[in-house]
This record gives structure tokens, sequence and C-alpha cells, in this order.
């Protein structure tokens, strides 16, 4: 009986395509993911799954391939699916690099896996909803909505009730989600933009996980959820979390970002200190790459804004006419910058 062999590349001498090395590479891992799976997700189910993620999403191919199997064993590991129906797990490609994000639906399910937790409420509130909180001994959260007008988000929680019928609770204001959403390097990604009731909750229910009793495949979710919202990179390693990539500290990104800023100015020798390069002006924009996120003020408005406040410094009577050739390009005063 004849067979027919599918040409591979080195009988037909052409490279494979990086999805088929996507293909072949999670092929080779078969052994490894399937002995990490829980039982109820096959092992062709979860690679069907991961090689559509990643056509779905073509910069994965151009990101680091040792990062992308890993992600996918780590998504093993958790027994996440990385689809974007189910929203369990997300492959991200970031700093050249894949990272899995466990999706808020994903750090449910694991949580409801426990054992002890027998129902899981989470929500936001609006400022038309009628609210009761009372602290202390005999804590209580009461809202009644406002179904024809709920107006606008001031708030989310998130509700655990254990099968004892003791619950946890994390009430969060929507000052507190702000500051969250600030300072992630995603502050203002289309997920916050286009869904931010949704990301509120997910905000919640993540503050009220550091609470509750959770396996160690839920708190590696949650810890590698952080990392990411924090702009690093992390990955599990035998149920540590390992964090590969460590985010540069405010002032490293401050003394980091004026060189690509002046690539476009004259060489030293051949021009004078201009104001408008040493001037306040330019170090603060530029530390405004930083800072944008505490605003959400696009950079381009910024911009626009801060000629009219930073005037040029009049000129002092006993200084030299001209500085000349040797004049430092920085020697000018500038109480502006961030140094």
């Amino acid at each position: 009986m004849n067979t027919v062999t599918k040409p591979t590349a080195a009988k037909t001498g052409r490279a494979l395509r990086p999805i088929d090395e996507v293909r072949q590479g999670l092929s080779k891992m078969a052994d490894d993911l399937n002995m990490a799976l829980p039982s109820h997700i096959s092992i062709d189910r979860f690679r069907r799954i991961a090689i559509t993620a990643v056509q779905q999403n073509p910069a994965l191919l151009k990101a680091d391939r040792k990062s992308l199997f890993g992600a996918c064993m780590t998504a093993a590991q958790l027994g996440l699916v990385t689809d974007g129906v189910l929203g369990q797990a997300y492959l991200v490609p970031y700093k050249g690099k894949v990272q899995l994000i466990p999706g808020y639906k994903g750090l449910l399910t694991l949580v409801r896996q426990s054992g002890e937790i027998s129902s899981v409420d989470v929500d936001t509130i609006h400022d038309k909803d009628e609210v009761e909180y009372v602290m202390g001994d005999d804590s209580r959260l009461t809202i009644r909505p406002n179904w024809t007008n709920r107006g606008a988000i001031i708030g989310a929680y998130a509700i655990a009730r254990f099968k004892d019928g003791g619950l946890q609770r994390a009430l969060m204001t929507l000052e507190e989600i702000e500051a969250i959403r600030k300072a992630s390097p995603s502050a203002n990604s289309p997920a916050w933009k286009n869904h931010y009731g949704e990301m509120a909750k997910k905000t919640a229910f993540r503050r009220l996980c550091k609470m509750l009793p959770l396996s160690a495949e839920a708190q590696s979710a949650a810890t590698l959820a952080d990392e990411a919202d924090a702009g690093r990179i992390a990955t599990v390693d035998r149920e540590m979390v390992v964090v590969s990539e460590p985010i540069a500290d405010k002032s490293s990104a401050d003394e980091a970002a004026p060189p690509k800023r002046r690539r476009g100015r004259p060489p030293k020798a051949k021009a004078p200190a201009a104001p408008d390069a040493a001037s306040h002006e330019t170090i603060e924009g530029e530390a405004h790459e930083v800072n944008d996120l505490d605003t959400g003020m696009p950079d381009h408005l910024r911009r626009t804004q801060q000629p009219e406040t930073d005037a040029q410094p009049a000129p002092d009577p006993g200084a030299a006419p001209d500085a000349g050739d040797d004049a430092e390009p920085d020697a000018e005063p500038n109480d502006g910058e961030f140094f």
C-alpha cells in the first residue's frame, strides 16, 4: 500500500514558516505539556488553542521563541488555556519576549477549584446606586442599584463566600482603582479605555485573591498578573514565580529618555548651547513620558502647552555675549530638570 509523506523542510530545502516552527516546537514539548496539564484539558486541545492564539497575534512570532514556549508551559502548569473566548489567560508580546497573563476568568476558575469557596460575587458600584457600607466587627455591604440610570462608576467590590458560612470582602473606591491603573504600563490600553468596568472588577477581585486561601496554581496566577501590571516579565518554574526582567526605576527612565529626543541635534562642537536644547521645556517633556500615565493627557497636548509656561530666561548682563564652541551644551542652570 502506497503512503504519502508530508514534505519537510529538509526534503524541500526550504525553511519552515514561523508558525510551523511553533507547531513543531509544541509537538516536541508534548510529553512535558501532557504531564503538566490537568486531566480535564487534553494535550491536543491545548496545543490547538495555543496555535490559534499565535496565529491571531503575529507579533508573537517575532518575539523570543524560547519565551513563547515557556509561556505555553506556564499556562499548562496553571491549567489555563490561552484562547480569547474563555478569557482564562493571554499570550502577550512584551519587550521582545512573550509572557503569560492570567485573565480575570482564569483567576476566578482557579479560586473556585480551591475547594473552600462556595461562590464569588464581583461587580461595580455607581454613583446613583444606593450604597450602605458599615465597617467594624459587624461589617456589611448593601447595594441597591438604580437600574434605569446607574451613573458613573465610583468603585468596585468582590465577595467570596466560604463553604463554612464565612465570607471575605474587598471594596475599592474609584481613587484606589485609578491608582493601580496609573501605576500599570498598560494604563492607557484599549482594555482600560473600552472596558473600564470589567477592568475595575478585575482589580477588585485581584485584591480579594490576596486575602483568600489559594492553591499553589491560583497563587502563581495571581502573582503573574501582578507582575505584568507592574511591567515585569515573570514565569512559573516548579511552582515558583521567577521575575526575569525587573522594571527600571523612575530615575533611570528619566535619564535614559533625553538621548532619544536629542538624536536630531547638531554635534556639540558645531553649535553653542541652544536654549531649547538645554531648557526646562525639553527635559520636562521627556520626563512626562513616564508621568503621562498619571493624568491620561496625550503626549502631544503636553508639548503644545509647555511653550506657554516655559519662558526663556533673561540674559545675564555680566555674562559673555557668546560662549563659543567650548561651551558645555547643558551648562545653563535648569531648575525644572528631574535629576
